[in-house]
């Protein structure tokens, strides 16, 4: 957990506007490609057209919606509620990345990786690449599979 003086930290600040910034285009891009005007992501988000203004004013905001307009953001845009709650600060990624290798979760999807097809083609080999690469690629790795996964279940 945070103290109070690393919450106000300018870079902390800085990096929670990137990211709110990044969901904030996230959201507008989806409705533009639903055609949505700023009246119908106010009704979709459950908000007056006054509040979403001032979202896309300041998207830092969107850290302070309930847990039911996050959850409306998420379906929204077609990202899981952690990734939401990753990009309005409630969450850190390294929070959620110690979370998912606590039991080797990554770890075990790069080995996968490395032995499977799906490398093959890369031209530079997984152990070289960057820290921050080798976990989108798990990451993907992993959303596939239980995509898979979820597909079976269903049919």
């Amino acid at each position: 957990m945070k103290t109070h003086s690393e919450a106000r930290n300018p870079g902390d600040r800085a990096e929670r506007l990137r990211r709110s910034a990044h969901l904030l285009d996230a959201i507008v891009q989806r409705s533009r490609a639903r055609g949505h005007g700023p009246s119908d992501i106010a009704r979709v988000l459950n908000m007056s057209l006054g509040h979403w203004y001032r979202l896309r004013k300041e998207p830092v905001r969107l850290g302070r919606l309930s847990h039911e307009r996050l959850d409306a953001v998420s379906s929204y845009v077609g990202w899981t509620r952690v990734q939401v709650m990753i990009a309005v600060g409630w969450l850190q990624q390294a929070e959620v990345d110690g979370a998912l290798s606590a039991d080797g979760a990554i770890q075990k999807a790069l080995q996968r990786l490395e032995s499977g097809g799906l490398a093959n083609g890369l031209i530079t080999p997984l152990k070289q690449a960057t820290a921050d690469h080798q976990a989108l690629m798990a990451r993907l790795l992993l959303a596939a599979e239980a995509a898979s996964i979820a597909a079976r279940l269903v049919t």
